[in-house]
C-alpha cells in the first residue's frame, strides 16, 4: 500500500524511461482555480522532497483533486484538475509543491524493482478517502459502509470476515508483523494471541 502516495508521485517518472508505462511526460499542469479558464497553472516536475507535501487524502480533498470541486461528481469524466486547488486549501503555498513527482535518483530502490520486476500503473485506492477504511479493504475487501476514519468506530472493530480468518478455516498458519500498533486489530474478528520477538512483533 502506497499510504497516501499515486503511481505518479512515486512511479510517474518511469515514463521517461518507458512509453508503456502510464505515467507523466512532465507537461502536465493543474490550475490554482479550476473553474477560472485563465487561472494560472502549476506544471509537473520530478524534484519532490523526501516527505512532505502529502496531498489530501479525505474523501472531501480527494473528490476536490478528482473532479475539481465538491459540487462537480455529475460529471461523466475526471479532469483530474483540483490537486493544487485542494493542496492550497489545506496549506497556503503548498500548491507547487502537490505536483512535484519522485525521479530515479530520489527513489532508487522503488524505481529499480519497478523497472527490472513489475509494477501495476493503474492502482486505484478501495474508498478515495483515508488510512484505516482502505486497510480494512486490504483486510477484508469492505470497510462496511465506513468511509473516515473514525476512531470510536475503529475502537469498537470491524465486524466482517478476514483473510486472517479464512486462512484459519483451512488450517493455514498466518501472522502479521508490527512495530507499532497493528491496524488489523480494529476488526473484532481478528484473533489477540501475541507472541513476542525481538523485533519486529507479531500478533
Amino acid at each position: 500500500m502506497f499510504e497516501n502516495r499515486s503511481f505518479d508521485h512515486l512511479l510517474g517518472h518511469l515514463k521517461l524511461k518507458n512509453p508503456n508505462v502510464d505515467g507523466l511526460t512532465g507537461t502536465e499542469t493543474n490550475p490554482y482555480n479550476p473553474f477560472d479558464p485563465n487561472s494560472p497553472t502549476v506544471q509537473v516536475n520530478f524534484n519532490a522532497g523526501p516527505i512532505d507535501p502529502n496531498a489530501g487524502h479525505s474523501v472531501e480533498s480527494t473528490t476536490i483533486q478528482v473532479f475539481g470541486g465538491l459540487n462537480m461528481t455529475h460529471l461523466n469524466s475526471t479532469p483530474m484538475n483540483g490537486f493544487v486547488a485542494d493542496a492550497e486549501m489545506n496549506s497556503k503555498g503548498w500548491g507547487p509543491l502537490v505536483m512535484s513527482m519522485f525521479n530515479d535518483k530520489t527513489l532508487p530502490v522503488l524505481s529499480t524493482l519497478a523497472e527490472e520486476f513489475g509494477v501495476f500503473d493503474h492502482w486505484h485506492a478501495s474508498i478515495p478517502g483515508p488510512t484505516e477504511v482502505n486497510r480494512a479493504y486490504l483486510y477484508s475487501a469492505t470497510s462496511n459502509g465506513y468511509a473516515t476514519n473514525n476512531l470510536e468506530e475503529l475502537s469498537l472493530g470491524f465486524p466482517q470476515k478476514t483473510v486472517f480468518q479464512q486462512f484459519d478455516d483451512v488450517g493455514k498458519d498466518w501472522g502479521v508483523f508490527f512495530e507499532f500498533f497493528p491496524t488489523s486489530l480494529f476488526h473484532e474478528t481478528t484473533p489477540r494471541t501475541t507472541r513476542e520477538f525481538p523485533f519486529p512483533a507479531r500478533l
